[in-house]
């Protein structure tokens, strides 16, 4: 009987400091990805600007159509973390017009940018083959300026923010698994 109870306070100890522990890294791993999701959202606005100068590099020079120039980008490896190129292809594909296609697909992308970053990138497709070459380059030009000053933004945001997300995060977690103790 004693050797029973002994027992069930070695389970019960075990149980918490399981629990304690999957506390702490549940907690960890919660700042972890609020992290990564921040340096993520860098990622895809420097990516952003990068396929904005890419555009009116092609649009000055080549003169390719909308569709085929998006369908060379796509194709391109330097954005993988755009997936509304693709996308936008899908849509034109099956008939789409390509503003539509580019802003459902935009819409629907997965994406760690907020809103009114989105909305930069949505307003690309309104106005991409449907003015001259100098219309679309100086309308290219400003969004791009627009995106970099977010860019620069969502650097400070991630290099303010990220240590402070795991750190606490940990704290939390660590805090809940000396409770559970």
């Amino acid at each position: 009987m004693i050797f029973t109870r002994l027992l069930d306070k070695q389970r019960l100890a075990m149980t918490k400091l399981l629990m304690g522990v999957a506390a702490l890294s549940v907690g960890t791993a919660a700042g972890f990805y609020l992290s990564l999701r921040l340096k993520r959202r860098a990622a895809e606005l420097d990516q952003l600007e990068r396929l904005i100068d890419t555009l009116m590099v092609k649009i000055r020079f080549s003169h390719t159509q909308t569709v085929r120039l998006i369908e060379e980008l796509a194709e391109s490896e330097a954005y993988p973390n755009l997936d509304f190129l693709e996308l936008t292809l899908e849509r034109c594909s099956q008939g789409e017009e390509f503003p539509l296609a580019w802003k459902k697909a935009v819409s629907e992308s997965n994406t760690a940018i907020n809103d009114e970053e989105k909305e930069l990138a949505l307003s690309i497709g309104t106005f991409l083959g449907k003015s001259d070459v100098e219309g679309q380059l100086a309308l290219l030009a400003a969004q791009k300026q627009a995106v970099s000053a977010r860019l620069k933004l969502a650097r400070d945001e991630y290099q303010r923010k990220a240590p402070m997300y795991r750190s606490v995060s940990a704290l939390v977690g660590a805090g809940a698994g000396i409770i559970l103790l």
